[in-house]
């Protein structure tokens, strides 16, 4: 099933510099797919509060019934995404973001090495350590930081609050620091955004990040199904704001939550902007948030500038390449302005 051509505008791609319309392997120009019908229209607008709150109902009702929140955590957001593939297929954002089995074999092994491992082996050698030092720390101040005396979902926000913090500074780092920017652009080599992709991370930053995000709230005495619950929720979260999926709901939450339309120009090549994980909040503090007025203006150059064939499509490479002589993997500037000159002579 797919949209038919009496529903939806397609907007045209922009040419490539030869006049074909061959995939280059570091720019993938959207056509954006425009629906027109009532019907197409209130999906787009609901779908993504739907794959939040709908998997965040469902962990909550699981878990109050006795259920281990670990397995509820695998098992619904498995359904999530196996939801969200289904999406990509009927209702896209974009035809040529739809991945090719070279992009899914990498990215599935990412799920395991670089989200699940890292994971494991942060909590493995540093939980009950932190968790350790919290109790030494409570103890001695006498009283508990932690408000374990509020609801969960209030828990739930203030978590998302503090660790969006720790996320966001971080996230900016990637972006500004060379040596952080070699494992970071893994994830952004990627030029099609779809849900897979959002896992496509180097474990050594998945590990960093834990690290960062993790580690304040432990030592505060955050306690352990606040931080079950937040798990749920950057999983299906993270999954949804990559898809390539149409989603226009209510402008009022790109103020707030680090929407799909924002997220996509966090990818773009031609600014440096939004930088929040889940939540837009701390981007709108730091003025680091960008949203055209208007939501026709959509991002249409995903990926890195500058980025050559040799970058790694594979697995394997893309665990190397943070390692690599940065010069094989990038043009220098003096070569890109070459080649757009070429381009603005072809056309």
């Amino acid at each position: 099933m797919s949209a038919s051509t009496s529903e939806t505008e397609v907007l045209t791609r922009r040419p490539s510099t030869d006049g074909s319309s061959v995939e280059a392997a570091t720019t993938v120009e959207p056509e954006i797919i425009r629906y027109h019908s009532t019907s197409r229209k209130v999906l787009s607008f609901v779908i993504f509060p739907t794959m939040i709150v709908v998997p965040m109902t469902v962990y909550f009702w699981l878990v109050g019934r006795g259920y281990w929140p670990p397995l509820v955590i695998f098992s619904v957001s498995f359904v999530a995404m196996v939801v969200l593939t289904i999406l990509e297929i009927v209702h896209p954002y974009s035809r040529y973001w739809v991945p090719h089995g070279h992009d899914v074999r990498a990215d599935a092994i990412h799920m395991f090495t670089s989200e699940l491992v890292p994971y494991h082996l942060y909590q493995f050698m540093f939980n009950g350590l932190l968790v350790a030092t919290s109790k030494k720390i409570m103890g001695g101040l006498g009283f508990e930081i932690w408000p374990h005396h509020w609801p969960i979902l209030a828990q739930l926000a203030l978590l998302l609050v503090m660790m969006e913090f720790s996320q966001t500074s971080f996230h900016w780092a990637t972006h500004r620091f060379p040596i952080l920017w070699r494992i970071h652009a893994v994830h952004h080599s990627s030029p099609k955004l779809y849900w897979l992709a959002s896992i496509r991370f180097h474990p050594t930053e998945n590990w960093l990040a834990a690290v960062c995000m993790v580690t304040p709230v432990v030592l505060l005495g955050a306690n352990i199904e606040a931080m079950m619950a937040f798990s749920m929720f950057i999983n299906v979260f993270g999954t949804t704001q990559h898809a390539n999926i149409c989603m226009t709901p209510t402008p009022l939450f790109n103020y707030i939550f680090a929407m799909p339309e924002l997220h996509r120009w966090h990818h773009s090549k031609d600014i440096r902007c939004n930088y929040g994980g889940y939540l837009s909040i701390w981007d709108v503090v730091f003025r680091t948030r960008h949203m055209p007025k208007s939501r026709e203006q959509q991002p249409d150059n995903i990926g890195i500038e500058g980025m050559t064939e040799k970058f790694p499509k594979g697995w394997a490479g893309q665990m190397l390449a943070p390692f690599r002589d940065q010069r094989e993997l990038y043009e220098t500037p003096a070569q890109q302005r070459e080649q757009n000159s070429v381009a603005t002579e072809d056309r």
